[in-house]
């Protein structure tokens, strides 16, 4: 019998995307002039950032009112990883231009996982309810987000980077609810599963997510991230997306990509 504590949060290496051998190419700021006109520092990639994340409700939305079980992998694939390279470089990332108000030196940073070991075997939600309940969980990042801008706007630094963390870890655990939606299919696969074995598989799907946020960041040569998806300069991450959408969930994203850019 194990008596260890089921876990309930994993590591963000600070490290996570500046091993030796990494050099993103892609600029976080080198906008053009029109685009960066009238904003503040940091606002610009903090708009970018709320974009992002309609552009992967989007994905989520549309996936949930698909039968098809690749579309909502893919959804959840897609939102999670670049919800975690945005958590990283706002949570975690070490950049010298935060010397004014630098962090505390860490390795790490927490964040945690869903918590699921005080619902009965008997109610637990299906992966649907929990792709659904993750989707809703947008919403409430999304009025991070806008924290994020209002802090900017503000031109106070040490309150900016503040709430961009506290954005950070937003995205990050919001990120580990929507790939551990799966967990549902593992307990219809397993009515017997015990509280322990489903933290546990929660706790691996994270693990998975960080690295296959490594791994893209090497295809894509940039830190894959919400951001990124929605620069307005074409970029691999863009093309990424597209070249492996499925189809049913093309003219969503179509859609919400279009009215963000007319307004």
């Amino acid at each position: 019998m194990n008596t260890a504590r089921p876990p309930k949060e994993i590591d963000l290496p600070t490290i996570l995307f500046t091993q030796p051998g990494f050099q993103p190419t892609y600029g976080r700021t080198a906008f053009l002039e029109q685009v960066r006109a009238g904003y503040r520092p940091g606002e610009l990639t903090a708009r970018l950032q709320r974009s992002g994340l309609f552009l992967v409700r989007a994905l989520m939305l549309g996936a949930e009112f698909t039968e098809d079980p690749q579309a909502q992998t893919f959804a959840r694939h897609i939102a999670g990883t670049l919800m975690i390279g945005s958590s990283w470089h706002s949570y975690a990332e070490v950049r010298p231009d935060d010397a004014q108000f630098p962090p505390r030196p860490v390795r790490r940073r927490r964040l945690m996982l869903p918590d699921y070991t005080w619902i009965p075997k008997e109610n637990r939600p299906t992966e649907q309810q929990l792709h659904s309940t993750a989707t809703e969980q947008l919403a409430d990042c999304t009025l991070q987000a806008n924290r994020s801008i209002n802090a900017s706007r503000s031109g106070k630094p040490e309150g900016r980077a503040v709430t961009n963390a506290r954005t950070g870890h937003v995205l990050g655990t919001t990120a580990l609810q929507i790939v551990g939606a799966d967990v549902g299919r593992a307990w219809a696969a397993r009515p017997g599963m015990s509280t322990h074995e489903a933290q546990e598989h929660l706790m691996y799907r994270g693990q998975a997510l960080i690295a296959g946020a490594v791994a893209l960041s090497n295809q894509v040569e940039a830190v894959g991230s919400l951001a990124m998806l929605a620069d307005p300069r074409p970029n691999l991450l863009q093309q990424y997306v597209w070249d492996t959408m499925p189809r049913s969930l093309t003219d969503r994203y179509d859609a919400m990509q279009r009215s963000l850019i007319a307004a």
